[in-house]
């Protein structure tokens, strides 16, 4: 079996783990929740307004500490939501996994021991890009 066909192999087996069903079920939850969805748009909308406002050479200070004010508002709100929580906590278990996959093969494409589990030390950034695989915090 050559390189790609594992690498099939190995987004198939990704599909069908329980963490990335839970990911998927949750995202599902999020973007078929009406009301939810509404929420995000207007979130969305306000920081539109804000920056178009702040774009501006003669801004309204008093309007951008009102949009300002109204987005963090919104915010909390979209936050502490019970199908938000549930799916940032799903995504991050997701993005863990993917970040565990994703070093394996780092570590092998630069020649160390792709066996080598110690995930520990790669979480944080060290600031430094080069060999990265991607920020996961």
């Amino acid at each position: 079996m050559d390189v790609i066909e594992l690498a099939k192999q190995l987004g198939k087996q990704l599909q069908e783990e329980e963490i990335y069903i839970n990911f998927r079920v949750q995202q599902q939850n999020l973007e078929t929740d009406k009301e939810l969805q509404s929420k995000i748009n207007e979130f969305n909308n306000q920081k539109i307004k804000l920056n178009q406002e702040m774009s501006k050479e003669d801004f309204d200070q008093e309007l951008i500490n009102n949009l300002n004010d109204d987005l963090r508002n919104q915010y909390e709100g979209l936050v502490q939501n019970e199908k938000m929580i549930k799916f940032n906590e799903d995504k991050q278990n997701f993005d863990g996994l993917i970040h565990k996959i994703n070093s394996i093969i780092n570590r092998a494409a630069n020649g160390e021991d792709p066996f080598l589990e110690n995930f520990e030390e790669e979480k944080g950034c060290g600031g430094s890009c080069a060999g990265c695989s991607g920020c996961y915090n």
